[in-house]
């Protein structure tokens, strides 16, 4: 996804920080953002979301930060 504004980079590194905290990450791919749990000896897909606002609820959900 193309970010556009200096805000919706500051959201995707917030993010960023929360998903490693909890063992996540994110990968921006053209058309969504997709959240993967870090599981050896594969990583798992948590979910898609095509929005800022959509990850950033399913980072928090994924991560217990309610």
């Amino acid at each position: 996804m193309k970010l556009t504004t200096h805000d919706e980079v500051k959201t995707i590194h917030a993010l960023r920080k929360t998903a490693r905290e909890a063992g996540l990450f994110v990968v921006e791919k053209a058309d969504a953002f997709l959240l993967y749990r870090e599981t050896p000896p594969q990583n798992v897909l948590v979910g898609k979301r095509s929005t800022l606002d959509g990850l950033k609820r399913l980072v928090r959900s994924a991560a217990g930060k309610h």
